[in-house]
Order: C-alpha cells, then sequence, then structure tokens
C-alpha cells in the first residue's frame, strides 16, 4: 500500500469480466430497514445463483433474525473467500489506483467521486478527539460489535462509506471529470432496482494524483480551515468527514485498533498493515447532485396517544422547556412553515382508528441547536423507559406515512439540515445527533463494485 499523508491509493479488487455488473452491485447494507419493507427479498430473488456483493454484505433487514447471524456471518466471510480463489473478484489494475465515479441518479443528476484508501490513524470517533477525519454523528457503541465481527474474520472490505469534503473550488474531483479519456475505465453499467447508472475510471496520471494529495493537505491546514469557517479560535481542521457510514468507518477503526495492539505485542511491524485502511468515496459536498435529505423516525408499538403525548410534554419541562402540540395538515408532501422563527417545530402522524392525523411540535425554549438533536434527546429517554418500543430510521414520506399508518405507531417528520453549516457544526458542537441528514433519498446511497484485501 503506497501511503501518502492521510489518504493512500488502494489496490483494487473487481469482478472479472465474465460477471454481470448489475447483479453483482447491490445498495448500502443499512438501507430499507423497515419491517415493513420487501426490498431485499426482491434482490434475492434477482440476484438468485449469480455472483453478487449480496453474498458478501449483512444487510441490516436481517438483523431481527437473531438466531442466524453468526451463520449470516459465516456465509458472508466463505464466500469472499470462494470468490477470491475461484477469480471472480481478480487483482484487474495491479497497481494501487485512485478510482473517479460517475453515478448517474434517478433524477438524472450526475454525482462525482473518488475512492480512496482512509488512514485510520488520521480518523477517531472517540469524543474530544479532532483528527483530520471526522465523524459527523455520535457513535452509538452497541451497534459496532455486530460490525466489527464481519470486518475481523474477512479477509476482504467492500465499502459502503461516504465521504465529504468542503471543496467550494472544486479542485480535487471536478478536474478528474473534464477529459475521461485520460484515465482507464473500468465499469459502466446501469445499477439494479432504479439505482440509476455506475461509472469508473482509474485515475493514471502522475499530475493528477499529486492534485489530489495536495488538495488534501491543503484542506488539512488548521490555519485555512479556521479562516474558512470564521472560527474565534484556531481549530483543528476536518480534512475529511464521514457523510454516510460513520458507523461502519467507527468499526473499521476499532479493529484496526485491536489488530495494532496484537502486532505490537508481537513484536510485528504495523505500519504498512492493510487493516490500518478502511477504502471510502469522497464526495464535494458542494457537488449539486449532492443532497442533503431528512432522516424520520418512526416508534412502533408505543400504545395510547394521549399517554405518549404527555409523556412528551413532562420530559421537555424537566429541562426547562414548553412543548406544544397543534393539529396541522400535510399537503402534497409538505407541511406550512413554523410561523415562530425562535422556536423548534417538527412533525408527527399517528392513527386515529382509520384516519391518519397529523400534529405540528413547538419546543421553547430549544434545548439543543438544531430541532433532530432536541427531538433525539426526547426518543432517547423514552426507548430507555419503553422497552416494548421500537425505532426505526427512514428515508422519504412515503414510506414514514406507510409504517407510522397503524394505531400505536407514530411517524416523526424533520426538516433538512443545510449541507454548507455541516464543517462549521462539526468544528463547533463536535457531532451531530446521529440520522440527522442523509446524503440523498435511499436510491442514492452507494453500491457495492469493488473492494480490497484487509488481511
Amino acid at each position: 500500500m503506497q501511503k501518502k499523508n492521510i489518504i493512500s491509493k488502494p489496490r483494487i479488487l473487481f469482478p472479472n469480466g465474465k460477471i454481470d455488473l448489475n447483479k453483482w452491485a447491490v445498495i448500502a447494507c443499512d438501507q430499507f430497514t423497515s419491517p415493513n419493507e420487501n426490498y431485499w427479498q426482491k434482490v434475492e430473488k434477482y440476484v438468485e445463483g449469480s455472483p453478487s456483493t449480496l453474498n458478501i454484505i449483512f444487510p441490516e433487514f436481517y438483523l431481527t433474525d437473531k438466531e442466524n447471524i453468526d451463520n449470516r456471518i459465516n456465509k458472508i466471510q466463505q464466500t469472499m473467500e470462494e470468490y477470491v480463489n475461484s477469480g471472480i473478484l481478480v487483482d484487474l489494475l495491479k497497481e494501487d489506483r485512485f478510482i473517479y465515479t460517475r453515478r448517474t441518479l434517478s433524477n438524472r443528476k450526475i454525482r462525482q467521486g473518488l475512492v480512496v484508501a482512509l488512514d485510520l490513524e488520521a480518523y477517531s470517533y472517540k469524543k474530544g478527539e479532532k483528527l483530520p477525519i471526522r465523524p459527523t454523528e455520535g457513535i452509538v457503541e452497541e451497534r459496532l460489535p455486530i460490525r466489527m465481527k464481519i470486518r475481523k474474520g474477512a479477509p476482504l472490505e467492500f465499502p459502503h462509506i461516504l465521504m465529504l469534503i468542503d471543496d467550494p473550488e472544486r479542485f480535487l474531483i471536478e478536474p478528474l471529470g473534464k477529459d475521461l479519456s485520460s484515465h482507464q475505465k473500468l465499469y459502466d453499467f446501469d445499477l439494479m432496482m432504479g439505482g440509476g447508472h455506475a461509472e469508473g475510471y482509474a485515475v493514471t496520471l502522475e499530475e493528477q494524483e499529486n492534485n489530489i494529495f495536495d488538495v488534501i493537505n491543503k484542506l488539512s491546514d488548521d490555519a485555512a480551515f479556521t479562516r474558512k469557517h470564521d472560527l474565534t479560535e484556531t481549530a483543528p481542521a476536518i480534512a475529511i468527514a464521514v457523510g454516510d457510514g460513520n458507523h461502519s468507518l467507527a468499526s473499521a477503526k476499532a479493529v484496526w485498533e485491536e489488530t495494532k495492539s496484537q502486532l505490537i505485542s508481537e513484536n510485528k511491524s504495523w505500519e504498512e498493515h492493510p487493516a490500518r485502511y478502511a477504502m471510502a468515496e469522497i464526495i464535494n459536498m458542494h457537488d449539486e447532485a449532492l443532497e442533503f435529505e431528512p432522516i424520520h423516525r418512526v416508534l412502533f408499538n408505543t400504545g395510547d396517544f394521549n399517554a405518549f403525548i404527555e409523556d412528551m410534554k413532562k420530559y421537555y419541562e424537566t429541562l426547562g422547556a414548553t412543548c406544544e402540540l397543534k393539529e396541522t395538515r400535510m399537503i402534497d408532501g409538505k407541511f406550512p412553515d413554523s410561523p415562530d422563527q425562535g422556536t423548534q417545530t417538527f412533525f408527527l402522524c399517528y392513527s386515529d382508528g382509520s384516519v391518519q392525523r397529523f400534529s405540528a411540535i413547538s419546543v421553547k425554549p430549544s434545548p439543543h441547536s438544531i430541532t433532530v438533536g432536541t427531538l433525539q434527546m426526547f426518543l432517547d429517554n423514552y426507548l430507555k423507559n419503553h422497552g416494548q418500543v421500537k425505532i426505526d430510521y427512514l428515508h422519504g414520506t412515503e414510506s414514514l406515512l406507510r409504517d407510522s399508518s397503524k394505531p400505536g405507531d407514530i411517524g416523526f417528520f424533520l426538516p433538512p439540515m443545510n449541507k454548507e453549516d455541516l464543517f462549521k457544526t462539526v468544528a463547533k458542537e463536535g457531532v451531530t445527533p446521529r440520522k440527522t441528514f442523509s446524503m440523498g433519498e435511499a436510491d442514492t446511497k452507494a453500491y457495492y463494485i469493488m473492494g480490497r484485501r484487509i488481511v
């Protein structure tokens, strides 16, 4: 692995030329997790019998099948070995290369990216540690063991991690798209299940490689970062921030720390070990195709709605805030604007018999700097005290309306976050609440196409 600053050129493994890439590439494992979804069953039926990344990932939809978790993990790791040994996966380029990506989304916009290997020594998810590669949301430690278990015994990583850079001048990624003939084309195909179209190109020009390293170094400069975000004191720069896949990257880091400790205890070299790196795709926050979508919440099995609202009011009272509920309407998938700009407002829907009703919840003064934080504080407390209630995080209003249509189930609609505020917010407050934003709707997420060895 050739290393320079906080990123490296990865050595990719790619399916051989006989593989149907449309069946090979499946969407990120943390999408379509609702118990009411049938997305993954459709994918299983579609790829049945064909080589596919479906067989080497763990769709989180199946985490509820607790008795089969270990069997599924073992099968994933065995299949990875089989794909390598049988020649389904090959070292196509036979050298380390950055990969420039072009993703045509379902709305026909083109999102550009750059696949790199992130140095996990330059990243930490621990509170208060401000390294150049930074998480954007709080990590729930309980969510790491299952992801760590998958990675520990796996010979490969096939990541869905999407990272962000704040590059308004478009120095890093966009120049790579100006002359595609200067690269080596790797793939160009339609994605399954309406996922759009994917293209990938190996960056082969030394001048372009050097520019990539130079831009990342400039984004890592503390003084420049402080000036850019108008911070009162010099702050450690956030060169690269996690967009999607916070827990996946945190799991990679945790596994690396264990691996590193073991190597040190055995007096073995650790500096160039492949597990030190995690492959990810970097996207410019200013890419016009990149849209920050809110991640909504749904609670299942809450029981009596009025009792639930009383619990909410009492909780915010303990924080010195008032919580007011007003009936409202959804028109063409939207709610009316809050008349009081000094109040944080989110919306909920619930079933009143056969009728779905909507309410606006206003909290003042705000216990958190952003609306999603104010809501999540209450939800965390409520879930802790009501063991029978389950939560899910959803993209899009249609899914939320569907999943909150039964008595006792409540959906929460949240406003979108301004993407231009992300780096400054993380610099000042540490992280955003978990599941604050999504980089587009569910069908815009990363698809598994290429991987790399981690042992």
